[in-house]
């Protein structure tokens, strides 16, 4: 047999082989001499197996395979898997299993794939040549199965593997239960361009679709804020995948993130004093399903309100303050918060000073409505300033708390007309009925994530 070289490629190259039969006519074969490959069946945590969109253009098609590549020169085929894995589908596995070797096409070529499992998954982001554009699907064993059988799956790397793997993957695992397919991140980091593209790449690669989105840049202070909204529901991985995904874009943008599931509602506790108003609308609010959260407490320095609050089905616990008590006081306050693990708490019309201590443990976190347009009147009678100054309009300002007296970052305002008609108690009327509306405004605004702080200020994304 005499062999020459009559092609090399890049990758490749292609040897004719003249070989002599038995009646001794000689007969000339082509054969592909290829380093071989390694093919890669990788699972995610819910059992659902990787493959990517490959357009493919000298075949003018587009198709599903799993990720693989050609090895490098004297590369370990095993090198070669974790490498096409990562570079492909963004994931590193921490587990590699071999599990079978196989002739892609014998008589033609000589190029030998290595299968291996891959497990233990972790989204690092994907490197793609420039010349790839691959999309990652995410399919249960039994799905690519069916694609193989209605050619879906075409390419030959891909159509019988999912057979020749471990026997219990082709039964499709059972999902854990899963909150609302929506979900809001809230971002804010130095501007810089290519914020917005690389955050729509992220969620796009895999799977999820905007519903909406919003965003601001303060050029003073150089800074970029952005809401996005979007639907969870045809995500091509899971959540940890899409997490870490986002996270890696957060430091490389130096991002401050938010993720937040709908469907997982979050904890909130009113403290109340004597007046009630505020209290009561916020009641009734969450009774009727305007307020998304869970009201499991409410905590006073009064028992005044413990039968109202009761009739409700909520926990009602009185802790009485005073400048000797208040240490001891908030001590048993935060006790209660983390024994009911509440996420928000609400001032409404409390009127105890927090100490620094208790707003450490909760930062940006605790609402508080203030008596007044903010900056105003200060003290405890602000209509009874504003009468006496003949004021023409009053307002009411909701904000987080800090350890400075009503200094904190301002959520929402707002503003009615008085007349030289108004007494004192026409002011506190109309007063707090602004009160309880700007407060529930601003509590609705947060658990429904559209608050971004900085620089003792917000972004409120309606």
């Amino acid at each position: 047999m005499t062999v020459r070289t009559v092609l090399v490629g890049p990758r490749f190259r292609v040897e004719r082989h003249a070989l002599t039969g038995r009646d001794g006519a000689v007969v000339e074969r082509d054969l592909v001499v290829h380093p071989g490959a390694a093919v890669v069946a990788a699972y995610l945590d819910d059992g659902r197996l990787l493959f990517v969109e490959n357009t493919r253009p000298m075949l003018g098609r587009t198709l599903l395979e799993l990720p693989a590549g050609t090895r490098a020169d004297d590369e370990p085929p095993e090198q070669t898997a974790a490498r096409e894995l990562e570079e492909e589908t963004g994931y590193r596995a921490a587990h590699l299993v071999h599990r079978l070797s196989f002739f892609a096409s014998p008589g033609i070529t000589d190029e030998r794939m290595h299968v291996y499992e891959a497990e233990g998954l972790t989204y690092v982001g994907q490197r793609l040549d420039p010349t790839e554009a691959l999309r990652v699907v995410a399919l249960h064993p039994e799905d690519a199965l069916e694609a193989c059988r209605d050619g879906r799956i075409e390419d030959a790397r891909g159509a019988p593997l999912p057979a020749h793997l471990r026997p219990h993957r082709c039964a499709r695992a059972t999902p854990p239960a899963m909150t609302a397919n929506v979900a809001t991140l809230l971002v804010s980091c130095p501007d810089r361009k290519g914020i917005v593209a690389t955050l729509a790449q992220v969620l796009y690669g895999h799977g999820a679709n905007i519903l909406d989105a919003d965003q601001h840049t303060d050029p003073v202070a150089g800074k970029f804020f952005q809401r996005i909204r979007f639907d969870l529901s045809e995500l091509h991985t899971d959540r940890h995948s899409l997490e870490t995904a986002l996270r890696e874009v957060g430091d490389r943008f130096g991002m401050t993130q938010r993720l937040a599931y709908e469907g997982a509602r979050k904890k909130v506790a009113i403290f109340v004093s004597q007046w009630e108003h505020c209290l009561v609308d916020l009641l009734y609010r969450h009774r009727a399903g305007e307020l998304a959260c869970d009201l499991p407490l409410v905590i006073s320095n009064h028992e005044g309100q413990r039968a109202l609050v009761e009739s409700f089905g909520i926990r009602y616990e009185c802790v009485p303050v005073d400048a000797a008590s208040k240490p001891a006081a908030e001590a048993r306050e935060l006790a209660l918060l983390e024994a009911h693990g509440i996420e928000l708490v609400v001032l409404a019309r409390y009127m105890q000073v927090l100490s620094h201590d208790f707003l450490a443990s909760y930062p940006g976190r605790v609402i508080n409505i203030h008596h007044s347009f903010l900056p105003a009147f200060m003290g405890g009678k602000p209509y009874h300033r504003a009468y006496e100054r003949g004021v023409k309009l009053i307002g009411a300002t909701a904000h987080y708390a800090t350890a400075e007296l009503d200094e904190g970052p301002i959520i929402e305002q707002d503003v009615t007309r008085a007349s030289h008609r108004d007494s004192v108690d026409d002011l506190i009327r109309k007063g707090r009925d602004l009160e309880k509306l700007v407060l529930a405004r601003a509590v609705r605004l947060h658990l429904e994530d559209r608050v971004l702080t900085y620089d003792n200020k917000t972004v409120v994304f309606e």
